[in-house]
């Protein structure tokens, strides 16, 4: 449940990112966001796999 939260804070960070920046994606703010966006995708995708539990004092 916090991967899934993650991802949707990520996402919202990265359209913030790209309204911020007059809709370019080269910049740098946007590609280092995109790559936590994919990574944590990925991570999300394989949770059950690899047995990923996020716990709330992960991020703290």
């Amino acid at each position: 449940m916090l991967l899934l939260l993650l991802v949707v804070l990520l996402v919202l960070i990265l359209i913030g990112n790209y309204q911020l920046h007059g809709h370019e994606i080269l910049t740098p703010s946007f590609i280092y966001t995109a790559s936590f966006v994919l990574s944590t995708i990925w991570a999300l995708l394989y949770a059950q796999k690899w047995n990923l539990n996020l716990h709330l004092n992960s991020g703290w």
